[in-house]
């Protein structure tokens, strides 16, 4: 194994511990503190500079180094956002892109942008999840073998959804889903948890519609259906996709080096 492959499975290491906590406090509460993003890009990001300095000089590992920390900053701070995460996304993204001609590698920004732009779609509805997702394609830019069609983040997404969408099948059909509703079921308003379940109808007018909650609306919605009066609401479960991520970073992982 030479240094280089070595200093990528070092930055596959500090990923796979920060998932680790994040994964509990995901099992737990459906919530990720943002220290074990921190914990993860931090090193991260000075492990995979020193990769693309081994083979490239100072100058992209500068680029990058900078550049991934702006977007790092941005994507981790929340006071960091409409207008004011102009300058550090743009600031970012052209030192990334500046630095892809010395040897940087070129998966980072591309990945960084998609699950940003998923997140903001609502694609990804999970804050915690694009947070994770945006870090691993900057720190994870190829597997440490140097093989794989796809880059780690992407892929792991790929899969990680893959099998949050089994579990939740799996859940709703546990609660007695239909076969048309497969990934909703019934359920007193008053005994829903909006950390784990998530309404997807709402009162608007004095009558149900359709909705999409979010962590953040989860929990409005169903005072709002208490408030109304309504003793049952249609809910779909919160899969915990971090600890899916981390499942198929690892089964991944083993099939990359396997090839």
């Amino acid at each position: 194994m030479d240094l280089e492959t070595l200093i990528k499975a070092a930055s596959f290491l500090v990923f796979m511990c920060a998932m680790v906590p994040a994964s509990m406090a995901d099992i737990r509460q459906r919530r990720v503190p943002d220290r074990c993003w921190v914990a993860m890009a931090v090193p991260g990001i000075i492990i995979e500079s020193c990769a693309i300095s081994i083979e490239s000089g100072p100058v992209p590992t500068m680029m990058y180094l900078a550049g991934s920390s702006l977007l790092t900053l941005y994507a981790l701070c929340p006071r960091i956002s409409g207008s004011a995460a102009v300058l550090p996304t743009v600031a970012g993204s052209v030192l990334l892109i500046l630095s892809i001609p010395g040897g940087a590698p070129v998966s980072p920004l591309p990945m960084f942008l998609m699950f940003l732009v998923m997140y903001r779609l609502r694609v990804i509805p999970g804050g915690a999840d694009a947070k994770c997702l945006m870090i691993a394609s900057l720190i994870l830019p190829e597997w440490p073998s140097g093989h794989g069609i796809l880059p780690p983040a992407l892929a792991m997404a790929t899969a990680g959804s893959a099998m949050s969408a089994v579990w939740v099948l799996m859940v709703c059909r546990m609660h007695g889903s239909s076969a048309r509703f497969p990934t909703v079921y019934r359920k007193a308003v008053g005994e829903a948890d909006a950390r784990r379940e998530w309404p997807v109808q709402d009162m608007v007018g004095g009558r149900a519609v359709r909705c999409r909650a979010t962590p953040d609306s989860a929990p409005e919605i169903l005072e709002r259906l208490k408030a109304e009066g309504c003793s049952e609401v249609l809910v779909t479960p919160v899969a915990p996709f971090i600890p899916m991520l981390v499942v198929s970073a690892l089964l991944l992982a083993i099939a990359v080096a396997l090839v």
